[in-house]
């Protein structure tokens, strides 16, 4: 096959550098302040009340991970049809509004909202907010320190800092099969959606994208990260009975690593 004619080849490159922009931008917030001063770009504003409300994802099958004639990583491979029970999942991200009433009720102290691998590694690590935060509630991007925004979504948190929250607010973290079908399937789909917004490229979804945002840049209010999922309604017990827990929070966060600490 022609992988240039079909777009295989330049996806993939597009892909690698993807990869490297976001680890050269992690690096960067790392760096002493001055080092990397990225031009801010203007405040989107706030959320205008947009409820932190849970939608109910259908029990049923669905076709998970990638299909053919794209460039894909092996371990996206191959697409097959998975069934999950019916879960429900936050409809958009926890912000750092929210992530705060965690942080000053005490949860970093809690041990009962912790689970045992993560309690050890935050007294191990002595963690006692999310990274780049400070003590006097500032975060820290890239050069500067600023305000914390609270309508913005919750970012640099571990596994254990995600699932310690979604713990306390009686939730738990979604399954990589329960956020894939929650963002790319429907009632009547026959296939996956290529992206949570629909099957168009990034100029069908009015949202300015900045690369900054992987590190410390500006990411957009949650009014803004709302996902397309059409399900609704649930029997709550459902979750509750396989999961002790009444629900899914999408809580972003990868690992335990070891890490700095803020002021």
């Amino acid at each position: 096959a022609d992988l240039a004619a079909t777009g295989y080849v330049f996806e993939m490159v597009l892909q690698h550098e993807h990869q490297h922009n976001e680890t050269m931008l992690q690096t960067l917030a790392l760096a002493d302040p001055g080092v990397y001063s990225p031009r801010r770009a203007s405040s989107p504003g706030t959320r205008n009340g947009t409820p932190s409300d849970m939608v109910r994802i259908d029990e049923g099958p669905f076709l998970c991970a990638a299909g053919a004639g794209r460039f894909t990583y092996d371990n996206e491979r191959p697409r097959h049809e998975v069934e999950l029970p019916a879960f429900e999942i936050d409809r958009v991200p926890v912000t750092n509004a929210e992530f705060m009433e965690f942080v000053e009720s005490g949860g970093y102290r809690r041990r009962l909202s912790w689970s045992e691998d993560g309690w050890a590694w935050r007294s191990a690590e002595d963690i006692e907010r999310p990274l780049y935060w400070t003590a006097d509630g500032r975060v820290r991007r890239f050069d500067r320190i600023e305000p914390l925004e609270p309508d913005l979504p919750v970012m640099h948190v571990s596994w254990y800092e995600a699932d310690a929250y979604a713990r306390w607010r009686g939730k738990r973290l979604p399954t990589e099969l329960e956020w894939e079908k929650a963002a790319a399937w429907g009632p009547d789909a026959d296939a996956p959606r290529l992206h949570p917004w629909g099957d168009g490229g990034p100029g069908a979804f009015p949202l300015p994208v900045d690369r900054r945002d992987c590190g410390h840049g500006q990411p957009w209010p949650r009014r803004r990260h709302r996902q397309r999922i059409p399900q609704t309604l649930m029997d709550r017990s459902t979750c509750r009975r396989q999961y002790g827990s009444a629900g899914a929070a999408p809580v972003s966060g990868t690992g335990g690593a070891r890490r700095h600490r803020e002021p």
